[in-house]
């Protein structure tokens, strides 16, 4: 009788978010979209500086991981952000968000029992001097991300866009947004394919920027 074998859903999201890293992590390439896959908000430039923050808890209710396989690639992936400023960053943000909280054993290490979602936040505030050139960067240095489409950036203006990338491990979701003072991406992985995640993309943008003090 052949051996079924078996896929740890933990080693799954653990291969997605390294492959999500690895899309964030691009360098930036000097080709810019031939048309840029945004929508603007309001038009005007915003006078008053802003910067980018972590929530104690995303959403209400999901937890900062502790994972260090998570965050570490968060957090490297702001660099390619940084070359987009004009200047240094003001701030930067790279972390991980899981619906439970994570738990630790010697034989599974850090796992997430019972839901393996996974968000990834990153970003940088500064000077940023055409937001619609820079998010037209962002994914033209990312050409595994597909289907990018403009979506609205919500009260907080810019621009935004958010595209997918396909692998054997599922579908990963990429929503980047830019204005005059933040560029920042959510990744949202583990989740449905039938999920809309756009409204949870503007209200996750919401609770990491706020204005300068």
């Amino acid at each position: 009788m052949a051996r079924t074998k078996l896929i740890d859903p933990r080693r799954t999201v653990l291969v997605a978010v390294l492959a999500a890293a690895g899309l964030l992590a691009t360098t930036a390439c000097s080709r810019l979209a031939d048309t840029v896959p945004a929508t603007s908000g309001d038009p005007s430039h915003s006078p008053v500086a802003m910067r980018l923050d972590k929530p104690e808890k995303l959403l209400g209710s999901w937890n900062e991981s502790v994972d260090r396989r998570l965050r570490k690639p968060a957090m490297e992936d702001t660099d390619g952000f940084r070359k987009l400023l004009k200047g240094e960053p003001t701030s930067a943000v790279g972390t991980a968000y899981t619906p439970v909280e994570e738990q630790y054993s010697r034989e599974l290490g850090v796992h997430r029992p019972g839901d393996n979602r996974v968000i990834l936040v990153n970003g940088v505030s500064g000077t940023v001097t055409a937001p619609d050139a820079a998010l037209s960067h962002v994914f033209a240095a990312r050409p595994a991300i597909t289907d990018v489409v403009p979506v609205p950036p919500g009260p907080l203006g810019g621009v935004a866009g958010c595209g997918s990338s396909q692998s054997k491990d599922g579908l990963t979701k990429f929503c980047t947004w830019v204005d005059d003072h933040t560029i920042g991406m959510v990744t949202f992985i583990g989740f449905p394919q039938s999920d809309d995640q756009h409204d949870m993309f503007r209200q996750i943008r919401a609770e990491f920027e706020h204005r300068a003090p």
